[in-house]
């Protein structure tokens, strides 16, 4: 049975008494979800009164030279390390994903809702790269957005981190020159590694293009 966490931000308040966009966001898609009863949130709420959610508030004593961000996520991996989920999805904080990636084998999906390029740990190319090779899906509340994400990512850094990709999950990548009206083209298949021993092709592709 599949079984999803959802980590919100560090005092991102999850009470309809004073909830900011992301509880609101997280609240409205969990109760409207087809796994709504496999669904499990995870936040720092000060306020008594919760959402309707399946909701777990993640406490403990705040020390005033440490990273309470940091301590908090810790005690995340704890509860998950006892009780594992098959996903964890994450609002909104870049740096939660490295930390959890240091310490837990699951599937990540990350939601961005504010822009990227604002955040530690997907403000350089290199750190948004290590998010779409760690994440199973990102998730951008708009295309304004998903474009700030993409800055800066090029081409040829999209390709390799595509070949990267597709082969976790046993595709490589192939390429080949072409002339449209005297100007040379790249064109990219994505193929199987399963190889056809009969006809010594692969047994599907796909073509795909880039803009």
């Amino acid at each position: 049975m599949i079984k999803i966490s959802i980590i919100l931000p560090y005092k991102e308040n999850f009470s309809p008494t004073y909830a900011g966009a992301v509880s609101l966001h997280v609240e409205h898609i969990s109760q409207n979800s087809i796994y709504k009863k496999n669904i499990q949130v995870f936040g720092n709420t000060k306020y008594k009164k919760k959402f309707k959610s399946n909701y777990t508030n993640i406490t403990f004593n705040r020390l005033f030279l440490s990273s309470n961000q940091k301590k908090y996520i810790r005690n995340f991996i704890e509860i998950e390390k006892i009780n594992p989920s098959s996903l964890i999805e994450i609002h909104n904080r870049p740096l939660y994903l490295k930390q959890l990636t240091e310490k837990l084998n699951r599937k990540f999906v990350f939601h961005y809702h504010n822009d990227p390029l604002s955040m530690n740990g997907s403000r350089l190319p290199k750190e948004r790269i290590f998010m779409i090779n760690n994440c199973e899906k990102i998730i951008f509340i708009s295309d304004w957005v998903k474009k700030r994400f993409l800055k800066n990512i090029d081409e040829k850094r999209a390709i390799t981190i595509l070949r990267q990709f597709i082969k976790i999950h046993n595709y490589t990548l192939m390429s080949k020159e072409k002339y449209v009206k005297g100007k040379k083209n790249l064109f990219y298949q994505v193929i199987p590694m399963q190889i056809d021993m009969n006809t010594k092709r692969s047994l599907e592709k796909v073509v795909i293009s880039f803009d």
